[in-house]
């Protein structure tokens, strides 16, 4: 009977935590148009949390749903189907306001390593934690934090000068006309100030250690 009781409480607790991710999926993306976008924000959405190491299209795909045409139809959402990603973060931004008591905001910049040359932003730079020079892309996040832990509202791809200053790899790269190259410190204060200027934000002390990294 306690193996049965306690089989069927992880069952419900799995249940609730299935039917809670459903809901902020849900809101996340309900402001896009189609159906089929709305379904697969949550399949990548989902895709990002459950699959474990590196979080390639085809990998997660394969973890959160059995389709065998689901890493094409992720593919297609995440690089060519059109949808404003700017009300997804507004409604993060949102959600995360209803449910936590922001203290401070939070900036830390990423390091995503890559072995190629090709993707956006990418280049070879001196992290300190790990002592050596490495070949990667740099994000910029910015986190509102409270007692019940961070949530990231929103981020930026640091863009290298050699990135926006030839129009050859900002074709292949698709970097927008109006992307430039920033230090990251001013990269950091235009995203403390766009959020800012966000209405409803609770204002909070911003807190920042951008030392990781060597520009």
């Amino acid at each position: 009977m306690r193996e049965a009781r306690e089989a069927q409480d992880l069952r419900n607790r799995r249940g609730g935590r299935a039917a809670g991710f459903a809901e902020f999926t849900g809101r996340l993306f309900e402001h896009l148009p189609r159906a089929d976008q709305q379904r697969w924000g949550q399949v990548y959405l989902h895709g990002l949390l459950a699959t474990p190491g590196k979080k390639s299209v085809r990998r997660m795909a394969e973890t959160v749903t059995s389709s065998l045409t689901a890493s094409q139809s992720l593919q297609q959402f995440v690089n060519a189907s059109p949808w404003e990603w700017e009300a997804t973060r507004r409604e993060l931004m949102g959600w995360t306001g209803e449910r936590m008591d922001t203290r401070a905001w939070t900036l830390a910049p990423a390091v995503l390593p890559k072995r190629g040359a090709h993707s956006a932003g990418v280049h070879r730079r001196f992290v300190r934690e790990q002592g050596r020079t490495v070949n990667c892309q740099l994000g910029l996040g910015l986190f509102l934090a409270g007692d019940q832990g961070q949530v990231p509202v929103d981020w930026r791809l640091h863009l290298p000068e050699r990135w926006t200053a030839d129009e050859e790899m900002r074709r292949r790269a698709r970097i927008p006309a109006q992307a430039s190259s920033q230090a990251l410190w001013a990269q950091a204060l235009d995203l403390v100030e766009s959020l800012a200027a966000r209405p409803g934000v609770v204002r909070a002390p911003v807190v920042a250690d951008l030392t990781t990294v060597t520009d």
